[in-house]
C-alpha cells in the first residue's frame, strides 16, 4: 500500500491521517445532527482535530519502550494515553461550547451530560486507532529503517 511494506512510519502515519479524518467527517455531521445551531468553525476544528490526532498516533508507533523510566509502550497504553490527552487538551480548550453542547443535548439529569466524556471518547479512539495501526504497519524502531539500512539499536 503507497509503494511501502509493512512495518513503516510511513504507513502508520497515512492510514493515521486516513482513519482521522473518516472519524472527524464523521464527527462533522454527528455535530449537525446534535447540535444545528453549532459554528461551522467548531465542526471544522473538529475534523482537523482527529486528523491530527490520527497522525500523531501513527508517529507515537516509533515509541514502544521509555529509555528513562525503563518500562516497555504497549500499543494499548500507547494508545489510550495519546488519545486522552489530545482531548483533554481539547476539552480545556473549548470546555464552554462542549459543556454547554452536552447540556443541551443530553439534559442536566444524565451522566453524559459531562464534557469530560470527551477525554474518555479520546482514549478509546487513540486505542482502537494504535491497534488498527499497528496491524497495518508495524511497530518500534524497525518503522524508521529501510531494509537495507539495519543498524545496531545499541550503539
Amino acid at each position: 500500500m503507497f509503494g511501502y511494506s509493512k512495518p513503516s512510519i510511513v504507513l502508520r502515519v497515512a492510514w493515521g491521517k486516513i482513519l482521522g479524518l473518516l472519524v472527524g467527517i464523521t464527527g462533522f455531521f454527528v455535530f449537525s445532527y446534535m447540535v444545528p445551531d453549532a459554528e461551522t468553525t467548531l465542526k471544522l476544528g473538529f475534523l482537523l482535530w482527529y486528523l491530527t490526532l490520527g497522525a500523531v498516533i501513527g508517529l507515537m508507533g516509533i515509541f514502544t519502550s521509555n529509555p528513562v523510566l525503563e518500562i516497555k509502550i504497549t500499543w494499548w497504553m500507547r494508545g489510550l494515553m495519546t488519545g486522552a490527552w489530545f482531548n483533554l487538551v481539547l476539552l480545556l480548550f473549548t470546555w464552554d461550547r462542549i459543556s454547554q453542547m452536552m447540556l443541551n443535548y443530553f439534559g442536566s439529569q444524565s451522566a453524559f451530560s459531562s464534557p469530560w466524556w470527551l477525554v474518555v471518547e479520546g482514549a478509546l479512539f487513540g486505542l482502537i486507532m494504535d491497534y488498527v495501526l499497528t496491524r497495518i504497519a508495524g511497530e518500534g524502531y524497525e518503522t524508521v529503517i529501510s531494509e537495507n539500512k539495519k543498524v545496531d539499536r545499541n550503539l
